[in-house]
């Protein structure tokens, strides 16, 4: 379409309509995001069609481009200049919204709100401001002013202040997030699910309605949530994966097996798919299919050969094995995963399975270059007494030592 627009604009340059295409032109750049073009186009139609009933809305592109070009004093004239000039109208709404829009992507959210309160107080009417009323919220819930997010977000969703629109939705899933935060859980849950109920069919509504289930312990309804946000469009697999968790935790089975399967056709490439993948694997053993389990994981560890994601299925195999008492092959996995990280907290569990497989000599290999103040107290104390308990029979000085240094150190 670009290209089309291009050609347009080079063979009929001295066409009468051609204000039209040009501003169609821009308004694509921006939305792919080629500034140069947004603002060749704009300017094209502001400097040859001055009087054009476009020129407005083509300023407003022309200050988008500067913005996306990171020419944000260029914008900030463009927009200021538009907001004076057309106080009153839609056009002048979406200038004082660009204005604060810059100030909030810039953190500045104090300079947010005033401008957006300033554009409030200056109009009569409420026309076109959806989108300011929306930002100010936001603005307010940043500077921890919620009771404010709460008025503004009330008045937008009240339909005798602004019909319903596209903002509507988020507006709503924005009021149940404020509600939230100044503790009124029960009336925040009521608005997600009342909110769900006018509009059943929105991904951003559904997840706010999961989200705000499984606040309240509520596993089944929070993953049908997240589940249905996922078929309406949301196109997040982190949904998937959360939904599948919270069926597992309310022991259905099946409904977390069927929404991993999900997960893996949907997002196959998905960082969160591997991840689903090995608690499908888990959840497959937890039900007694242990050759099943294995060979998932195995096919896990082969797909992921030589890349940071393997060492998860590694650990999952290695506790698998820990549990089925197959010590020589979690000596093997131990070792491979021994190499292959760094990361403290991991280290520790591998020298506790080279303990369970009674591997000592291993484990104070890893012991020895371990640094304990990085591994969760948890696992350091158990990895103490472990060692010297097995070590009692051997060094029982330096058992002992061990076992000390659990008890002081990890009370």
């Amino acid at each position: 379409a670009q290209d089309e627009y291009k050609t347009l604009i080079d063979n009929h340059s001295t066409h009468p309509h051609l204000d039209i295409v040009l501003l169609d032109a821009a308004q694509l750049a921006v939305k792919l995001r080629t500034p140069r073009d947004a603002v060749a186009h704009s300017r094209q139609l502001l400097q040859q069609f001055p009087e054009s009933s476009l020129a407005g809305e083509a300023s407003l592109v022309l200050g988008d481009g500067y913005a996306m070009s990171g020419a944000e004093n260029d914008a900030r004239t463009r927009y200021v200049h538009i907001a004076e000039a057309e106080p009153n109208s839609p056009l002048g709404a979406k200038a004082y919204l660009r204005l604060a829009q810059l100030a909030f992507q810039n953190r500045s959210y104090e300079l947010a709100i005033f401008q957006l309160e300033s554009r409030i107080e200056s109009t009569a009417s409420t026309e076109g401001n959806e989108d300011v009323y929306m930002l100010l919220a936001k603005a307010y819930r940043h500077e921890n002013r919620l009771e404010e997010a709460r008025r503004t977000l009330e008045d937008l969703t009240n339909p005798v202040f602004f019909p319903e629109s596209k903002t509507t939705p988020l507006a709503l899933v924005e009021l149940s997030q404020v509600l939230h935060e100044l503790g009124e859980q029960n009336k925040a849950l009521q608005t997600a699910r009342q909110s769900a109920a006018r509009f059943p069919d929105h991904p951003e509504i559904l997840e706010n309605k999961g989200e705000m289930l499984g606040l309240a312990g509520q596993a089944i309804g929070a993953a049908d949530a997240f589940v249905q946000a996922d078929k309406a469009g949301a196109n997040k697999p982190s949904l998937l994966l959360a939904a599948a968790r919270y069926y597992k935790a309310a022991l259905r089975s099946d409904q977390a097996m069927q929404t991993y399967a999900r997960l893996k056709q949907q997002y196959p490439q998905a960082p969160q798919t591997f991840t689903g993948g090995i608690e499908a694997a888990r959840l497959i053993y937890e039900r007694g299919e242990v050759g099943k389990a294995v060979e998932d994981l195995e096919n896990l560890a082969l797909a992921t050969q030589g890349t940071p994601q393997r060492l998860p299925a590694l650990l999952a195999m290695s506790d698998i094995y820990q549990d089925l008492s197959l010590p020589d092959k979690v000596i093997d996995l131990s070792r491979e995963i021994a190499m292959g990280t760094n990361e403290p907290e991991v280290l520790a569990e591998t020298a506790l399975a080279f303990l369970n497989a009674d591997a000592l000599d291993e484990a104070q290999n890893i012991v020895r270059q371990l640094d304990l103040s990085r591994v969760k107290n948890d696992t350091a104390y158990t990895l103490l007494m472990e060692l010297g308990n097995t070590l009692l029979n051997i060094n029982p000085r330096m058992a002992l030592e061990r076992m000390e240094q659990a008890y002081l150190g990890y009370p």
